[in-house]
């Protein structure tokens, strides 16, 4: 975990081994519409188009949503772990 590839911030190392469980992870963004319709309301700041990924949303209305589904906002390291394809540079 950390700037692997030497393009980052100084605050970004030193790089770091971090080992992690087994987690799942959404495919897809949550949109308005589902977050609506789970919530009661839309924070997002673009409306009217409801199959846009909902923006706005605070922590602790994420971790709410999540929460009512079931479901769990993944760690620090899950999403860095996902979001570098698990750790290889693409």
């Amino acid at each position: 975990m950390g700037d692997t590839f030497d393009e980052g911030w100084s605050h970004e190392k030193p790089v770091h081994t971090v080992c992690l469980d087994s987690f799942y992870l959404d495919r897809y963004e949550v949109t308005q519409r589902e977050f609506e319709t789970v919530m009661g309301f839309n924070p997002a700041k673009h409306e009217g188009c409801p199959d846009c990924p909902i923006d706005q949303a605070l922590w602790e209305e994420g971790v709410a949503y999540c929460v009512s589904l079931g479901k769990r906002l993944p760690t620090e390291a899950e999403w860095e772990y996902a979001a570098r394809e698990r750790g290889r540079r693409v």
